[in-house]
């Protein structure tokens, strides 16, 4: 009979209805979840990406600017000491400034310069009018020079601050030379200016500072006076003075309120710099270095680019993987709709791949089990029947508990891959997958549960044992101290294998005394008395003990029920509830001295797989203690070179004496300035030269090479003396 349509128009209140359906149906859509998740999961790469690169920006800004600054301050200090030796040196020569109309001695001025150590000059003494009393050598003072420094002191004298004036470095006398005029003015009992005494700084020293500092291409080293005028600008190539006082006149007030040094970010010129400023506190001058920001954030760049590849990538991958989720849940969705329309329970529990059978009646016990399950568990059929899942004592739920499995079974709910552990009586260990839907009656009486299982025992075992293996590789290979990895890496197989207790042996060789250096416990197990035990130190004894046993034959020892053993640690060990113990070595370069020890609460026996599994690890953990060892001994061994090499270096350059090193040719490699100020010619005009061609007289040279002859001979003890020629044609021995 064909249905009649209702002629009555839809209610609003059905229209809700099915809107409110169809919303929920919309907001239940799994793939709505997921485009949802990947949508957030994309802005959080995004965040983390920039979080990361500002964070990196940032430590890369705070650790240039500490450097910068402790590279400022061993300049302050390096241009502190030239000030107090050059001041040391005009002061007594200023000494001998006429009084009273007593003449000059020219004559004991110039020996008082060629007597003082490090006295290189030139120096020059003048009146209080600029007129020139003496001079050592050809020492001009340019007009200019003079005025700047008599009118300078005439300041300073009135303000009665510091006696020394530096002025703004200019071209020496020498083409390529830059020096800086020190003065000094002296001043009668009654504070009067009795005269000048004339000095001057030779500027190349901080061109070699900038070398030795390694300041870089893009860096400036300054000297400034207080008011921001500069009196040196060294860079990589060359040195420049004489700039008008610029907007580095903050830096002088600046300075007294943060100990003498400041430092941060500056524009100058135009260019962002990492700028530092340093106070010398006994002389009107402050030492600067700048470095650009750009050169200081240029690797940064690269880090940047490289974070910002991989939030592509990860985006990438995770697009590629919603969209192949999203293709799956399409074809599952399709695939359970066809199961709940054509498979019934038999032809589904038909399709279930299985290696036992089994039924249960409506309180859980069990009726029926194939024979299957006897040879795999080891327990006779007999015994298992009328026993239920949660009473049987060698069977436990893996990742969840019996009370989630009673509800379900309450609710006569479906399940499917219920895992499980079983402990044979050999101790022996396996694992095993449970599916089982409900049975009813014909009326619909619940009756009970069928179903089958799976043995994946080879499984679980292969992945718990590799997961567990690469925890232990994973926290190796970023741990530093052996300590915290030998902690870790006990707690990661204690807690994949779920044993009770953990800990590392070491034998003392000297001594023989077995000690417990790291273990590991699990929580909620009671076992004062054995960890109290453990911990304390007592003799090594080569015959008893499965450390004992496992140190002297190296190889792991494995006791499936600690029983067996009678002693004081077995005895606290069963009442502790420990049952199974295994030892592992630790081989390392010192030898067996390095032990693993684990107490189990169960019975097991231990398979082929997992003692693979442990003595890899035991290697892994020796190898990473002996790599550890070995760096702590190249650091300490290189700390040790470091200093010694900067002893030498600071001798070398402080020393008075002339120092000269040359290769197999007699080629000059290094000379202190010493060398220079003796001789008069800078490091890099002796660089690659030979010393004879002009240091040595013509008359002297045959002499020198007949030495040098003897030299590559093989001949030790070579000593000879000789002339030696300096710049200004002066020979000296």
């Amino acid at each position: 009979m064909p249905s009649i349509p209702d002629p009555r128009p839809p209610s609003p209140a059905h229209g809700v209805q099915r809107l409110l359906r169809r919303l929920r149906g919309i907001l239940g859509d799994p793939r709505l979840a997921l485009l949802s998740g990947a949508v957030a999961l994309g802005i959080l790469i995004l965040t983390i990406t920039e979080v990361l690169v500002r964070e990196e920006t940032g430590l890369a800004m705070r650790h240039a600017e500490r450097r910068t600054e402790a590279l400022t301050r061993v300049l302050r200090d390096h241009v502190a000491a030239d000030l107090v030796l050059a001041e040391t040196v005009l002061q007594r020569l200023g000494a001998e400034m006429p009084r009273d109309h007593k003449p000059l001695q020219e004559e004991r001025l110039a020996r008082m310069v060629e007597a003082i150590p490090g006295a290189a000059g030139p120096y020059a003494l003048v009146g209080r009018s600029g007129k020139p009393l003496w001079s050592s050598g050809t020492f001009q003072i340019p007009a200019a020079v003079m005025a700047e420094h008599l009118a300078a002191h005439a300041r300073a004298a009135a303000s009665d601050v510091v006696r020394l004036h530096i002025g703004a470095a200019r071209a020496g006398p020498t083409p390529g030379i830059w020096i800086a005029d020190l003065s000094l003015r002296i001043v009668d009992g009654h504070g009067a200016i009795l005269g000048l005494v004339f000095g001057v700084l030779d500027m190349a020293r901080y061109q070699r500072a900038h070398l030795d500092l390694n300041l870089g291409d893009n860096s400036v080293l300054r000297l400034l006076q207080p008011d921001g005028r500069v009196v040196v600008r060294v860079t990589a190539g060359e040195i420049s003075a004489g700039q008008s006082p610029g907007d580095d006149v903050w830096a002088a007030t600046a300075l007294l309120m943060h100990g003498g040094c400041r430092t941060g970010p500056k524009v100058l010129s135009g260019v962002d710099l990492v700028s530092s400023y340093c106070l010398l506190r006994a002389y009107p001058l402050m030492a600067s270095i700048n470095v650009s920001r750009n050169a200081v954030l240029a690797d940064l760049r690269i880090t940047a680019t490289r974070y910002h590849a991989m939030a592509f990538a990860l985006l990438v991958l995770l697009a590629s993987g919603t969209l192949a989720l999203l293709i799956m849940l399409n074809r599952q969705q399709a695939t359970q709709r066809a199961l709940h329309r054509s498979e019934s329970r038999f032809r589904a529990l038909n399709a279930l791949g299985s290696d036992w059978y089994w039924e249960r009646d409506a309180e859980g016990r069990l009726t029926f089990i194939s024979s299957q399950f006897s040879k795999l568990s080891g327990y006779p059929t007999d015994e298992l029947l009328g026993t239920t899942r949660w009473n049987s004592s060698f069977m436990t739920p893996v990742g969840f508990d019996w009370t989630e499995h009673k509800a379900t079974l309450a609710n006569h709910a479906l399940f499917r891959n219920l895992v499980v552990r079983y402990i044979s009586p050999q101790g022996a260990v396996g694992y095993g997958s449970v599916s089982g839907e409900p049975v009813f009656d014909e009326d619909g009486n619940f009756k009970g549960y069928r179903g089958v299982g799976n043995n994946i025992t080879g499984e679980i075992v292969l992945r718990q044992r590799l997961r567990m293996q690469h925890d232990v590789m994973r926290l190796l290979s970023r741990a530093t101290d052996v300590g915290v990895a030998l902690r870790e890496a006990i707690e990661v197989i204690c807690r994949t294998m779920e044993w009770q207790w953990g800990a590392h042996r070491h034998l003392e060789q000297e001594t023989l005394m077995m000690t417990c250096r790291e273990h590991w416990l699990a929580p909620g197990v009671s076992a004062d008395a054995f960890v109290a035990l453990t911990l304390q130190p007592k003799l090594f004894n080569t015959m008893a003990g499965p450390v004992t046993l496992a140190l002297r034959e190296n190889r792991i020892f494995w006791l499936s029920d600690h029983e067996k053993i009678s002693s004081r640690r077995g005895e606290v060990a069963r009442a502790a509830g420990f049952r199974s113990v295994v030892a592992v070595p630790v081989p390392s370069g010192h030898g067996n001295r390095d032990m693993l020890e684990f107490f189990s609460a169960r019975v097991e026996a231990p398979d082929q797989t997992l003692l693979d599994t442990l003595e890899a690890i035991g290697q892994e953990l020796g190898q990473f203690m002996d790599r550890t060892e070995a760096r702590q001994v190249s650091e300490q061994l290189e700390r040790e070179r470091r200093h010694l090499l900067d002893r030498l270096q600071l001798q070398l350059n402080h020393m008075p004496i002339a120092c000269f090193l040359q290769d197999r040719n007699f080629h000059i490699d290094y000379c202190n300035p010493a060398a220079e100020r003796i001789f008069g010619y800078a490091a890099a005009e002796l660089q690659g030269r030979d010393i004879v061609d002009f240091l040595v007289p013509e008359s002297e040279r045959v002499a020198v090479w007949e030495r040098r002859a003897k030299v590559k001979a093989g001949e030790h003890n070579v000593i000879a003396t000789n002339g030696n020629v300096t710049r200004d044609g002066r020979t000296i021995v």
